[in-house]
């Protein structure tokens, strides 16, 4: 059990990719037994039953487990895309890079833009613009 760092979540609990999630809870449970800190006879490193009760948690929640699956992970890894909640849902590579494409357009779109959102205030304590400040120092109004 000490190579359980390298493991998949479903290594970690020992059922297959394709487990419900009685299957699931039903190992999570006997392992739990097992390695539980104050259950134990021998003494095992706390870290063991902690990596058993993550696994649980990520593999029995439905919508946290395909993000957090390795495969799926990993697939956005190679695609360049980082895995964030944005993605939970996404099974298609198609649909992964549409999507990324979208948030980076959305994202460069709110980058700073000075001559837009930089803010300057007149003496009457109105707040405009750098451009229309400009445009309104150089037809003298200002």
């Amino acid at each position: 059990m000490r190579e359980i760092f390298r493991m998949s979540y479903y290594d970690i609990l020992g059922v297959e990719s394709d487990a419900s999630a009685s299957e699931i809870k039903t190992a999570y449970r006997s392992k739990a037994r097992s390695y539980h800190p104050d259950k134990c006879s021998e003494k095992t490193d706390r870290s063991l039953f902690d990596q058993l009760t993550t696994a649980y948690q990520i593999l029995i929640g439905e919508e946290s487990r395909l993000v957090n699956e390795w495969r799926h992970a990993h697939g956005m890894r190679c695609l360049g895309i980082p895995n964030t909640a944005h993605f939970a849902n996404v099974t298609e590579i198609e649909d992964a890079l549409a999507l990324w494409a979208k948030l980076k357009e959305q994202k460069a779109s709110e980058k700073f833009n000075p001559h837009m959102d930089e803010e300057f205030e007149d003496s009457l304590g109105n707040v405009v613009n750098r451009k229309t400040y400009d445009d309104m120092r150089r037809q003298g109004i200002l």
